[in-house]
């Protein structure tokens, strides 16, 4: 916590990551230890496997990656080290310099990705008689906006190509994230729409499947869950659901 304090206000986060455990066990440590990061509950051991770390045990307690802005994860050592590599690079979507402190909130949520949370307050601050703080709140909007551009540019590229699967992915993270901007399109009707169709249909129902099977390896371990990771990728061969579960089951060793 210590190191975390020291980049306080700086454009990087420390987020926890436990490989191995379930939801509870990792919960009751995090309270007992007063730990406040974000924490990864990696059950089934994906992300441990994607860093690359090894298996993390006794005997390798801990291990240490930087995850860029671009979603890239690196190799690193130590805490501090990692934070100090992570800098050389690190930036704000969002220069808060020159905010107003009335603005500093809404622009923590916007620059980590809430943009639900502030929309109602970015949409009075859009409007306020304050020079500096209409100015703040023109900045984030701009940012905001651009990433919404941004989704429904990839959603009209799926559309055009014809992937239902993709299209509905897009318009879902409009409907989510954006919750309380407005968008050129209904993105409820297009998602109804969507839904109705068979290739959409049949991604959700293996979603929903892969998704009970995660909740089952969580709360009572990956052994009790590997049946049903077995049955989405039979019963749904070509799908994204399929693809996670296969990744599950070689992340414990093809159990």
């Amino acid at each position: 916590m210590a190191v975390a304090n020291k980049y306080q206000g700086k454009p990087i986060v420390f987020i926890a990551v436990n490989s191995g455990n379930n939801a509870s066990k990792v919960g009751s440590y995090l309270k007992k230890n007063g730990i406040t990061w974000p924490t990864i509950v990696d059950s089934a051991r994906r992300f441990e496997k994607a860093a690359g770390t090894g298996e993390i045990s006794l005997d390798r307690i801990m291990g240490y990656r930087i995850l860029d802005a671009e979603g890239r994860l690196k190799s690193s050592f130590g805490l501090e080290p990692s934070a100090e590599l992570a800098m050389t690079t690190a930036k704000w979507n969002v220069d808060p310099e020159g905010f107003p402190q009335s603005m500093r909130s809404c622009w923590q949520a916007i620059e980590f990705g809430d943009f639900v949370s502030e929309a109602k307050t970015l949409q009075r601050a859009l409007k306020s008689k304050k020079t500096e703080v209409q100015t703040a709140a023109q900045t984030l909007n701009t940012y905001v906006q651009g990433e919404l551009t941004a989704i429904l540019e990839k959603a009209e590229e799926a559309k055009t190509a014809g992937d239902q699967w993709l299209t509905y992915q897009a318009y879902q993270e409009l409907q989510y994230r954006f919750k309380g901007y407005d968008t050129e399109i209904d993105v409820k009707a297009e998602l109804k729409t969507l839904a109705s169709s068979e290739a959409v249909e049949t991604q959700l129902k293996a979603m929903r499947q892969f998704e009970s099977a995660m909740k089952t390896a969580n709360r009572s371990g990956l052994e009790r869950a590997v049946k049903r990771f077995k049955k989405v990728i039979e019963e749904y061969p070509d799908t994204d659901a399929a693809q996670k579960a296969q990744e599950v089951l070689d992340a414990a060793g093809g159990k």
